[in-house]
C-alpha cells in the first residue's frame, strides 16, 4: 500500500486505543496487526477505536495544495 505524497512508511504511524475487547496498538503502512483474537459468540460484534495519526512533515511531499488522505481497512479471518 502506498499513500501519495509520503516518501517512506516510517512518516506515518497509526496509533489506536480500544474501549473493550480489541487490543491497543500501533502501525505503520503496510503492516498487519492483530487487534483481537477470539470467537464471535453471537450476529454481531461491536466495537471502537480512538486513533492517533503521527506524521513527521520531513517525510511528505504533497504535490501543491494536495491533502493526506489513505485508506484503512481491517480483515476478519473466518475459522471452520
Amino acid at each position: 500500500p502506498q499513500i501519495p505524497g509520503l516518501t517512506t512508511p516510517g512518516g506515518l504511524t497509526v496509533q489506536w486505543r480500544a474501549s473493550g475487547r480489541f487490543a491497543p496498538g500501533q502501525a505503520q503502512p503496510g503492516m498487519r496487526v492483530p487487534v483481537w483474537t477470539g470467537v464471535v459468540q453471537g450476529p454481531w460484534l461491536q466495537e471502537s477505536l480512538d486513533l492517533d495519526l503521527l506524521i513527521d512533515l520531513r517525510m511528505l511531499r504533497l504535490p501543491g495544495n494536495a491533502p493526506l488522505s489513505f485508506e484503512s481497512y481491517f480483515e476478519i479471518e473466518v475459522l471452520p
